[in-house]
């Protein structure tokens, strides 16, 4: 569940907790800015998380990835 503050009232969204990965490249995370697209670059790979994880995942034939909790 995420919160996000507008105005003086609080609006709330589900976020699915998964994540998928992209190899890095300037173009697409350029794509993925432009986009909207929550995201972030690590080491050589643009991590693409929360809902939208799911819908590249099936545009990508890729399975999406769980964060781990204390190694669980």
């Amino acid at each position: 569940m995420a919160a996000r503050r507008t105005g003086d009232a609080f609006e709330y969204e589900s976020q699915l907790n998964a994540f998928v990965s992209i190899p890095y490249s300037r173009m697409t995370a350029s794509v993925l800015e432009r986009a909207s697209v929550p995201h972030t670059v690590q080491n050589s790979e643009n991590l693409v998380y929360g809902n939208e994880s799911e819908k590249f995942a099936g545009l990508l034939d890729v399975e999406i990835r769980r964060l781990m909790t204390r190694g669980r």
